[in-house]
């Protein structure tokens, strides 16, 4: 994968995969994305992410809401180098429309969280993940994504697989065939 190019989500500068403990141009590290340094406001989306993991209920002011279940809480730290490392760069408007955010989004296969939508009864399995202002030390947070989130949003908006460039699906950052060559296993493309 020494061909394979991640852009720091602070300086930009293109650096080898995987993204792992900071950028070695920048210094930037995902300490106030995994909850280790957190500003008030990410402390307030924390613990709102993390509300599914303590009650039956989850506040929804949207139409669309998800957080990490354990054992996405377990591994943040190595989903958020993941999605960092292979995800798409989007941008997001903000709520006010007043500017545009950066968001990366990333699936992986398997269940790392749980969400709830307007749109459907019950609790949704994530697979997804969306970093929301990577750069920003004080408004950065991760969470998991629904399908039907990504869909509404990015409908006419397709990607590349990361190693070999074939077309896929917005958010999916390693092509079937390639992923085979880890061992089906998405925390290999971190070593």
């Amino acid at each position: 994968m020494s061909s394979t190019y991640y852009e720091c989500p602070s300086c930009k500068t293109k650096v080898n995969v995987p993204f792992i403990l900071h950028c070695p141009v920048c210094g930037f590290t995902i300490d106030h994305l995994s909850g280790k340094r957190l500003s008030d406001f990410q402390q307030k989306k924390f613990n709102k992410h993390t509300e599914l993991l303590y009650c039956d209920t989850i506040t929804l002011n949207g139409e669309y809401n998800a957080s990490f279940t354990h054992k996405g809480n377990e591994q943040l730290e190595d989903l958020i180098n993941f999605t960092i490392s292979f995800g798409d760069r989007v941008i997001l408007p903000s709520t006010h429309g007043d500017h545009d955010n950066l968001a990366i989004i990333s699936y992986v296969p398997e269940i790392i969280g749980s969400g709830t939508t307007i749109f459907n009864v019950g609790y949704l399995p994530c697979s997804g993940i969306c970093i929301v202002s990577p750069q920003s030390y004080n408004f950065g947070h991760p969470f998991p994504v629904l399908d039907s989130w990504v869909n509404r949003n990015f409908k006419d908006i397709s990607s590349k697989c990361k190693i070999c460039g074939k077309k896929v699906n917005i958010g999916q950052p390693i092509c079937r065939k390639c992923y085979r060559r880890y061992d089906n296993n998405w925390k290999n493309t971190l070593k």
